[in-house]
């Protein structure tokens, strides 16, 4: 696929993406629900997706060729580079993983303690088993912000130990801000990307195959913004 088509049908993905970061700024959390821009996010989605049909439709027709492979990897990471700084748009989940993974870093097992519970502490609560320097963490503001945004607050973590392995991490480069939870998100979204390179290699398909994975919105929306 030449260089310029590839460019236009890129245009409306990228377009997609930095309006979405800037009308996430009307995402406020529990906040002017009937005034979000919802409408416009999905005609905003409808046109990204355009982008990316008419992408995919391309590299299918030059099946053999790696011609553009690089401008579509540096279209995918620019994608996610102006999703980066947006603010979260219809999505909680992420505080979820906080609360597991603020747990781990205290050494306290996530399965065992309910976000209502660690609210109850933070509000002053007794708070038998857990370390001292965690209680003083659920006592900050931001602690006791995020747990209040917790989904389901009275029911324990349904997520796999490999899950919070990576809701540690991300706790443990921001704590109490859901920020780090997008950041290994992403790190996991690249390293998905070299792996499916490394596929197409030894299956010696040309890598602009990459289009169908690094230009989807929905994978754009779900990792970049929504740290999935």
């Amino acid at each position: 696929m030449k260089s310029l088509s590839l460019l236009a049908c890129a245009a409306p993905i990228l377009i997609m993406c930095a309006v979405w970061t800037w009308l996430s700024q009307d995402f406020i959390y529990g906040e002017a629900h009937a005034q979000r821009p919802i409408g416009l996010f999905v005609a905003l989605w409808i046109f990204g997706w355009a982008g990316y049909v008419t992408a995919c439709y391309g590299v299918a027709r030059r099946a053999r060729s790696s011609r553009g492979a690089g401008l579509i990897l540096l279209i995918g990471l620019l994608a996610r580079l102006f999703l980066w700084p947006s603010s979260l748009i219809q999505e909680d989940d992420p505080y979820r993983y906080l609360a597991d993974g603020m747990c781990l870093t205290y050494g306290v097992n996530p399965f065992t303690v309910t976000p209502v519970e660690l609210q109850r502490v933070a509000a002053g609560g007794d708070a038998p088993g857990l370390p001292d320097a965690f209680i003083t963490s659920l006592r900050t503001p931001q602690a006791q912000e995020a747990l209040a945004r917790v989904s389901y607050p009275r029911l324990r973590t349904i997520y796999p130990p490999l899950a919070q392995a990576a809701f540690a991490l991300g706790s443990w480069l921001t704590p109490w801000d859901w920020r780090g939870q997008r950041a290994v998100a992403l790190l996991a979204d690249l390293l998905t990307v070299v792996a499916l390179a490394a596929l197409l290699r030894s299956l010696k398909l040309p890598l602009t195959w990459l289009v169908v994975y690094l230009w989807n919105p929905l994978v754009l929306k779900e990792i970049a913004n929504s740290a999935h």
